[in-house]
């Protein structure tokens, strides 16, 4: 055998693992998705926003501002 076809091999190889690799990652992420979706839906969470896209709490923005830092900056 070459170099060259040894490489080659090798390179299909890592490609194979690597969208293996991908597909798996792609696969945690959806379940992590469900999972987030099954718990708000189970504890009834839904999220108001107003005309501009602020996130409303108790039909405020400025109330809303503590909870949008959390999530930014935590």
């Amino acid at each position: 055998m070459t170099r060259f076809n040894q490489l080659g091999k090798l390179m299909v190889v890592m490609g194979i693992l690597f969208v293996l690799g991908a597909g798996f990652a792609f696969y945690k992420i959806q379940e992590g998705y469900d999972s987030l979706q099954a718990l708000s839906a189970a504890q009834n969470v839904v999220l108001k926003y107003n005309e501009q896209g602020q996130l409303l709490d108790r039909g405020k923005p400025e109330a809303a501002q503590k909870i949008t830092r959390l999530l930014t900056e935590d």
